[in-house]
């Protein structure tokens, strides 16, 4: 998601705020977004759901399901993941608005580490390097 910030592309994220403050990797995996200008932002209820949509200027892909944005998850682990393209892209982007709508901005005052963090996946571990790099070419949009 940075590489792609960085060659101007638009990326916005939704984070679960709470699995964030909980986790040493995601939050400094947070912080890393946020400090190259991405948008973050949380809800203030939990966020599940993972979502990843590409839109180029005549087409939306959606991919999402089980899989946290991690190696393991989209390489080893046993995860339902989904790929849609057309109307059902367009569909799965809209539900990102409007929970974006109903989310607040994220700044680093809202991440400070809590206690005994409890989660050990590796946010850092990019497993959708590869569909971002195929991605990259056709200049559209990542959110």
């Amino acid at each position: 998601m940075i590489r792609l910030h960085q060659l101007g592309e638009f990326v916005q994220v939704i984070i679960d705020k709470e699995w964030t403050r909980s986790c040493k990797v995601g939050l400094e995996c947070v912080m890393a977004l946020m400090a190259t200008g991405i948008p973050v932002h949380h809800s203030r209820n939990m966020m599940h759901y993972k979502l990843l949509t590409i839109s180029y200027e005549d087409a939306m892909v959606a991919l999402g399901g089980s899989a946290n944005m991690t190696k393991a998850a989209w390489s080893k682990n046993d995860e339902f993941i989904f790929h849609v393209e057309g109307p059902a892209a367009y569909q799965a982007q809209a539900r990102f608005n409007a929970l974006l709508e109903k989310c607040v901005r994220t700044t680093p005052r809202d991440l400070t580490l809590t206690k005994g963090y409890r989660y050990s996946s590796d946010p850092t571990e990019n497993g959708l390097q590869n569909t971002q790099e195929r991605a990259l070419p056709r200049r559209g949009k990542t959110i």
